[in-house]
């Protein structure tokens, strides 16, 4: 994923791990980020957007909220 640091999205892509970043939306900075991808290749990304997905799923979210509950709870003594 090739994302440009407008409108958030510098907040779901995590620079050279699950896709590029690039700082400006300029036609030259797009093509630098378009040959930084392909320049470090398809495999460089695989295992970084695969634990990406596993962070980001759903039973991991729903883990997480068990875990928020429990602590809330114990924070007040039940």
């Amino acid at each position: 994923m090739i994302a440009t640091d407008v409108g958030g999205l510098k907040e779901f892509v995590d620079d050279e791990r699950t896709g590029i970043i690039v700082g400006r939306p300029e036609p030259l900075a797009i093509a630098s980020g378009i040959q930084r991808f392909y320049a470090l290749g398809p495999a460089h990304f695989a295992p970084h957007l695969e634990a990406a997905r596993e962070g980001s799923s759903w039973s991991r979210f729903a883990e997480q909220l068990v875990d928020f509950a429990k602590d809330v709870r114990a924070s007040e003594g039940r």
